[in-house]
């Protein structure tokens, strides 16, 4: 139906900066001059839409009238203060709390009933010192530097293009382009050392996001499969830290679990060796080894031997 057209079109143009007749076109499955006249009949109803021509033209909706509540209730920014609130726990940020400061001042918001507390993610002083650089470095569009130690803890010096800096797995990672490998990689910011931003420019790619959906599958394609047996009792705890992985219950009530997990990162090995005879890695025998290993260097180291 034209109406639900007229609404979605309204929508795109509020999610993005601009788009072309011919985008539009191509996105509802009509014709430029259909496109035409919805924008018209759009305009009619009071959304200001702007139309720029040119070869970076297109059309867009009035800034200043996005960020008006005709498309957002009371309820829905009560949502986005929550939202806000609750990065804040784990990010320190002024433009952030400027931000959080407007919203909580627009139509009197009332405070979120709901509230998510990260600050036991907050990283160290040096991480978020080194966020407020890459910020600033990815706003102006500046190359950074720095000495970064991998996982197996090889030093190197790197030059990129920082594109996404990103809260994952319970620490910040940036998301950049190495100059010298001519590559997309993610770096975990805790890595970092002697980070500084230069003054060498570099043009941020259009796709940007779907570079980093590509990076994060082939990250996917890295992680390895392992089962763990799991105590009845303690099936609830693993399942905290490995939400959403396939398990079998057990003739004997216990659980057999099969997660994927990255080789090379230690925090859930940790986690397994913590939880002491309520686990038992099965497979591969590798990982199972390496883990007893780890266990027995541990107990060495303070004069205790395994039994």
């Amino acid at each position: 139906m034209k109406t639900d057209r007229l609404l979605e079109i309204i929508i795109y143009l509020l999610n993005h900066e601009k788009a072309t007749a011919k985008q539009l076109a191509d996105k509802f499955d009509v014709s430029v001059r259909t496109i035409q006249r919805d924008v018209d009949s759009i305009s009619l109803t009071g959304v200001p839409i702007l139309a720029a021509t040119g070869l970076h033209g297109g059309y867009s909706i009035d800034s200043d009238y996005k960020i008006r509540n005709q498309f957002i209730g009371k309820e829905d920014f009560a949502w986005i203060v929550m939202a806000l609130k609750s990065l804040s726990t784990s990010c320190e940020n002024d433009r952030l709390n400027l931000i959080l400061e407007k919203y909580r001042s627009l139509n009197h918001v009332d405070e979120p009933k709901i509230f998510l507390d990260y600050s036991v993610t907050r990283e160290n002083q040096d991480v978020l010192l080194h966020n407020k650089i890459i910020e600033e470095a990815i706003s102006r569009l500046l190359q950074i530097q720095f000495d970064y130690q991998n996982v197996k803890g090889s030093l190197s010096r790197k030059t990129v293009n920082p594109l996404i800096l990103r809260f994952k797995w319970y620490a910040w990672y940036l998301f950049a382009f190495d100059v010298e490998k001519e590559e997309y990689r993610t770096y975990k910011i805790a890595r970092m050392a002697n980070l500084v931003m230069t003054n060498v420019p570099f043009q941020s790619p259009d796709n940007v996001e779907e570079r980093l959906a590509d990076s994060d599958k082939n990250y996917l394609w890295t992680c390895e499969s392992i089962e763990v047996w799991c105590r009845e009792d303690s099936i609830a705890e693993l399942e905290e830290y490995f939400p959403g992985e396939k398990k079998e219950r057990l003739n004997d009530g216990n659980y057999l679990l099969h997660l994927h997990v990255p080789p090379q990162e230690k925090l859930w090995q940790a986690l397994l060796l913590s939880m002491g005879r309520k686990v038992r890695i099965l497979s591969p025998k590798s990982y199972r080894d390496r883990l007893v290993r780890t266990a027995a260097e541990f107990l060495s180291n303070h004069d205790m031997l395994m039994s």
